[in-house]
């Protein structure tokens, strides 16, 4: 279902961001030696011609493996395939095609109008250039488009799955936490659904912004962690593998009907008629970005229901970038201080890095929304998280 609402002041940009690096050539590569005219007399002519042997398969070994590199930079980070869709009934653009592509987000108050709507019942199967991979924090977004109205959010919720062969699909373990009898007006408190797409707006458009579309901190969007499927039977059996997704499908939630990964009956704000409508899947880590030595940001809610948030690199705290760390609380951004002062003052240095915890527990204490905190270290790696909480 199309949506929007009144404008909002429009947010400061972020810093351009240049997603592709420069190539360095490789001379003489494939160049075939001269033939040799005179046979080895000794043998060592033979180790000469070994090592040289050797020199070469490891100099086009190194070649092959920087090309591999250059080419998942130079992939489209979006989906690029329809690769099945299943449209369901109720109103809506039923478009395949405007899931494709970079987000085209309208802002907090108002939802992208470029969009594929699933429909009641129905689904969206896509494809990516760039193979997705489990690292560190969440793996990529789905951007619905979700709004703010009077503080909440107008939702309309689906299932996300992911897959390796495109046949067997695990199901991202979701969390609905609003009444069990349905919700009493069209919007929710942040935080109601959890691990589901349609929740979050979406502010990241390269068409009008220059907010970085894969850094969900500022861009917005639900974003996934492909970690809460390590104890799925499919991925234990082998039959996912995480480190290499290759299909997203989006599945409408049945209104009242459906349920979450504990068996709670999800209410859907747009009630039985309503469905998502997908904008774009954009892919933070893949088979091109996933290395050694990643920053980690994990917001997760501790025993005692404390709400924590570590920011680390393994190489090192110094070696975070103080000045990338971006922060949003139910869509909006706000300045990292700002959200250590609100939600987790009390600081723990760490060896790598820090762990800041809230005051007192928010699990019990009728607290809703979601944070979402990006960072990325000197050399450029990049790792982000989102947690919705409620209850």
């Amino acid at each position: 279902m199309l949506r929007s609402s009144t404008s909002i002041v429009r947010l400061a940009r972020s810093t351009s961001f240049v997603p592709f690096a420069r190539a360095t050539s490789v001379v003489g590569l494939g160049r075939s030696a001269p033939a040799r005219v005179e046979r080895a007399s000794s043998a060592g002519d033979t180790r000469s011609s070994m090592r040289a042997s050797i020199a070469r398969a490891l100099a086009v070994a190194a070649a092959l493996s920087m090309g591999s590199v250059l080419h998942a930079q130079l992939l489209s980070p979006y989906a690029t395939q329809v690769v099945n869709y299943s449209p369901g009934s109720g109103g809506g653009t039923f478009v395949a095609a405007n899931a494709l592509g970079a987000p085209t987000g309208g802002g907090l108050s108002n939802g992208s109008l470029d969009v594929a709507s699933v429909g009641v019942g129905g689904s969206l199967t896509l494809g990516f250039d760039v193979t997705i991979a489990n690292g560190p924090g969440v793996d990529f977004t789905v951007c619905e488009n979700a709004f703010v109205f009077a503080g909440e959010s107008f939702s309309e919720v689906a299932y996300v799955e992911v897959s390796t062969n495109g046949v067997a699909f695990a199901r991202l373990p979701s969390r609905y936490t609003g009444p069990a009898t349905g919700l009493p007006s069209f919007t929710a408190p942040f935080g109601t659904y959890g691990v589901l797409t349609g929740t979050m707006p979406v502010l990241a458009n390269p068409a009008t912004n220059t907010l970085d579309p894969l850094d969900p901190a500022w861009a917005g969007g639900d974003a996934f962690d492909l970690a809460d499927l390590a104890n799925d039977p499919l991925v234990t059996s082998g039959v996912v593998d995480l480190a290499a997704i290759h299909f997203v499908r989006i599945v409408d939630v049945p209104h009242g009907t459906g349920t979450d990964a504990a068996g709670n009956v999800i209410w859907d704000n747009s009630g039985a008629t309503g469905t998502a409508d997908v904008d774009a899947v954009c892919v933070i880590q893949h088979a091109g970005t996933v290395v050694a030595g990643q920053p980690t940001v994990d917001l997760f809610l501790d025993a005692q229901g404390y709400l924590n948030l570590r920011v680390e690199d393994p190489d090192g705290g110094a070696d975070l970038d103080g000045n990338t760390i971006h922060c949003s609380f139910n869509g909006a951004p706000i300045g990292f201080r700002t959200l250590a002062r609100r939600l987790v003052p009390n600081v723990t240095p760490t060896a790598n890095g820090y762990v800041l915890r809230s005051n007192g527990p928010f699990v019990g204490s009728g607290l809703h929304g979601v944070v979402t905190v990006s960072v990325r270290d000197v050399a450029g790696h990049f790792s982000a998280d989102q947690l919705s909480f409620g209850g």
